[in-house]
């Protein structure tokens, strides 16, 4: 049955076939360290972001809490604390995911060169395919990785956030 279907395919036509398999693994290769690219940058945003918030916003309704003195809630005390850790924790989740990486590995190019004049276009590109097939795979693995730690770390921002928010309408009341 093979021999037959390996007889319908003529070389031409199985050229093709390896040059477009190569192509398409070639452009998800390029579209997953894309998306790791943006995660990346997204991750440094949120650092940058987290840290502004941790400065201007936690900092000041901390000082004004302390400086009152006379404190008739608790949770005037305890909610900025919870806001710097969820901050802290979301930026911590943040290095973790720009801590993961993958170390690409290339095809040694002695044995591109020694190989090259032996094999035909398509019997390279074969090789290169088998190469980088695993590499794609853990491409997508990293990219969900990263992205799912971005994600909990803006949850960690929002639930800081709606602390500081909670925080100072509650403060607002009380002083």
């Amino acid at each position: 049955m093979t021999e037959d279907i390996d007889s319908i395919i003529s070389d031409e036509e199985y050229e093709r076939n390896v040059s477009l398999s190569y192509e398409y693994l070639e452009k998800s290769i390029k579209e997953v360290q894309d998306l790791i690219n943006n995660t990346n940058t997204q991750l440094g945003v949120l650092i940058g972001f987290n840290f502004t918030f941790m400065k201007f916003f936690i900092n000041e309704i901390l000082d004004k809490v302390t400086s009152l003195g006379n404190l008739s809630c608790n949770s005037c005390l305890w909610f900025p604390r919870l806001a710097y850790f969820f901050s802290f924790v979301s930026i911590i989740l943040c290095f973790i995911s720009l801590y993961q990486t993958i170390e690409w590995e290339i095809l040694d190019s002695n044995f591109l060169i020694k190989e090259s004049p032996r094999l035909v276009n398509w019997e390279l590109r074969i090789t290169i395919i088998e190469s980088w097939q695993d590499k794609l795979n853990n491409f997508k693995q990293l990219a969900d990785i990263k992205k799912q730690l971005f994600n909990y770390s803006i949850i960690c921002l929002v639930i800081s956030f709606l602390l500081s928010i909670y925080n100072r309408f509650i403060s607002s009341i009380f002083y």
